[in-house]
């Protein structure tokens, strides 16, 4: 899969602006790709086409986490929660999360799918919160 791809170059320049706050070339850029992101942004985050994504400025991602385009990751409304998206996983084109809700590790979110629920590690989902599969965890 794309989690061990490295990010193209207007991805890279994105990353760049957003993690050293430079204001108007950062502004600029966003505005060119058509993106919204203002939250903290860890080491091996992946944007293989970084246009149209919408990340709200609470919303917490892991390390290892691969986003496509024209992703939502936001709150349902103007007081919720934003959500938590743990490490290695993996959100497809158009795919909105929504909500203060916990996004397991090793998930994978399908394409304009819509979550706004919990999801267990190791999940798949697609469609309005369906999971297809779910590999629950190991025990010690």
């Amino acid at each position: 899969m794309l989690r061990n791809s490295r990010n193209p170059a207007a991805a890279r320049l994105l990353l760049f602006l957003l993690r050293n706050h430079i204001p108007i070339l950062n502004r600029l850029w966003t505005l060119f790709l058509n993106c919204d992101i203002n939250c903290p942004l860890p080491k091996s985050l992946v944007l293989p086409h970084p246009y149209g994504i919408v990340i709200h400025s609470q919303a917490i991602l892991g390390e290892g986490v691969v986003i496509l385009h024209q992703v939502t990751i936001g709150a349902r409304n103007v007081d919720d929660l934003a959500p938590v998206i743990e490490d290695h996983v993996f959100i497809g084109a158009g795919a909105k999360v929504l909500g203060g809700i916990k996004i397991g590790r090793h998930s994978i979110i399908g394409a304009n799918a819509v979550v706004t629920r919990d999801i267990p590690p190791g999940s798949t989902v697609i469609g309005i919160n369906q999971i297809i599969k779910e590999n629950p965890p190991t025990a010690p």
